[in-house]
């Protein structure tokens, strides 16, 4: 009858804990939660980029440094969570860092400074860091035994997904229609000055930025934005205080080093399965699996050269470049997220019959297509909708695809892994600094020739990658098989 009432946990050294089945669906539902809560939050600059470089006074290379930043903390948070979770409860980390994340946003939604505005972002970005990478080992470990445990995990990338898509209609009423003929920005005008005026397309009513007061209403979405943030934090607590209740006592740290090292091996064996050299043909030659390692590298980096930038700028480009109102704007990154869950989640099921090869095929070339029609925004600006659907649709899941296709030529282990996250993260550090000189010294056009280029190569290094696999995977497969015969 015990077995019914709970659901076994793996524990330490093998041993398989009971845990009632009321605190499994609650560790699930608060990590889909703070996903959909870091979708949501990580709208925020995207969609108010311009607002803030007119707030703040700054130029557009300026202020493009702070996705860059943010990429910065992101990238801390990694390193951090790989130190720290393993030593604490993670339901404690979980809460200590997306506290850390509250504050800082609203923080950021505070302060007129922008160096301290920047130094929130990264502390902002250390926080949701630290989540967005525990995330997965803390859904890893509580879906264990679960039947349906790869679709589980698979929903956490689309609980972020949903988020996006959420974020930028609960930005959107704190952001004013931004006049871009109207260049005096710091001018003060009194409260009759304020023109109202209605898009013809959308028949959308808003207020038209003319002075700063105008302006500063998008630091109110910040303070929203860290209160919803802060509403992950309760789901953790009260599993804190069921932890405490149950064992009559507060203790936050885990396990010994050494016994959670043995514990996650185990587990990652289970998940990814045993390296096998009809599968792994180029685990065993040490520059083989360097290149593969280098193409793995450049590979996270295009990924985040054109998904990131896309998620960063795309708002900008239209508001700016197209002249459209912040109603269109927010409601192409909008767009872009719904392609992009919609792509997540017909990859949970097209990934039980189709190879991850296959995916990458066809989601690459649809990339890389969308971007391509991109050049033609100028003659046809609504063309712009379809770029974003394609191309949310076209990355949506990529990343995660390029995981299981990596896994099945190397044992995933976490510094293959590592090498993964350090190229995502060096393509999200790099990407905007690049996008902002050039669109700053070159004009707006900059952002699509960069995407054209950056999936254009992304397209190219994935057929060199799967001619190398191909290739040089053969040629060690016949010498394993020989070996094998001489012996």
């Amino acid at each position: 009858m015990e077995s019914k009432k709970c659901v076994e946990e793996k524990g330490k050294h093998g041993i398989k804990n009971c845990i009632c089945p009321q605190v499994l669906w609650l560790k699930s539902f608060s990590l889909y939660w703070i996903f959909i809560v870091m979708g949501i939050a990580n709208t925020i600059l995207g969609t108010s980029l311009v607002h803030l470089e007119k707030l703040m006074n700054v130029g557009e290379q300026t202020m493009s440094t702070v996705i860059t930043f943010f990429a910065l903390g992101y990238l801390i948070g990694s390193i951090l969570c790989a130190s720290m979770y393993d030593r604490l409860k993670p339901e404690f980390l979980f809460f200590a860092f997306n506290s850390v994340a509250c504050v800082a946003t609203i923080g950021a939604g505070l302060i007129s400074s922008f160096p301290f505005f920047v130094t929130f972002v990264v502390i902002k970005g250390i926080g949701f860091g630290f989540n967005d990478s525990a995330g997965q080992s803390y859904g890893l470990r509580i879906w264990n035994k679960h039947q349906c445990r790869n679709s589980l995990i698979q929903a956490i990338h689309l609980c972020w997904s949903f988020g996006g898509i959420v974020g930028p209609f609960i930005i959107k009423p704190f952001l004013c229609e931004v006049n871009h003929s109207y260049e005096n920005f710091n001018k003060t005008l009194n409260e009759s000055e304020i023109v109202f005026e209605q898009d013809k397309i959308l028949g959308n009513i808003s207020t038209t930025c003319l002075d700063v007061i105008e302006l500063a209403t998008v630091r109110k979405a910040f303070i929203v934005v860290g209160l919803i943030v802060l509403s992950a934090n309760i789901p953790f607590l009260i599993i804190l205080l069921f932890n405490i209740s149950k064992h009559k006592k507060l203790s936050l740290v885990r396990q010994k080093k050494n016994d959670v090292v043995i514990e996650d091996v185990t587990e990652e064996k289970i998940f990814l399965g045993k390296p096998d050299v009809q599968t792994n043909r180029i685990e065993q030659i040490l520059h083989l699996k360097l290149i593969l390692l280098t193409f793995v590298f450049v590979f996270g980096l295009l990924c985040y050269y054109i998904e990131g930038v896309t998620i960063a700028f795309i708002t900008a480009f239209a508001l700016k470049h197209l002249h459209w109102s912040v109603y269109q704007s927010s409601l192409i990154l909008s767009i872009y997220f719904g392609a992009h869950f919609a792509c997540r989640l017909l990859g949970v099921v097209v990934s039980a019959f189709l190879k991850p090869i296959t995916i990458l095929s066809i989601t690459m070339t649809v990339a890389t297509t969308a971007f391509l029609l991109m050049l033609a925004v100028n003659a046809l600006p609504s063309i712009l909708w379809v770029v974003v659907m394609l191309a949310g649709f076209g990355t949506g899941i990529i990343y995660p695809t390029n995981i299981i296709w990596v896994s099945e030529n190397l044992l995933v282990t976490g510094k293959v892994s590592s090498v993964i996250v350090c190229g995502g993260s060096v393509g999200w550090i790099t990407g905007p600094l690049i996008v902002g000189m050039l669109t700053s010294h070159y004009g707006q056009m900059c952002l699509v020739y960069f995407l054209v280029g950056s999936s254009s190569l992304f397209l190219i290094l994935f057929i060199l990658e799967a001619l190398f696999i191909k290739v040089f995977g053969k040629k060690r497969h016949t010498s394993i098989i020989q070996n094998n015969i001489l012996n």
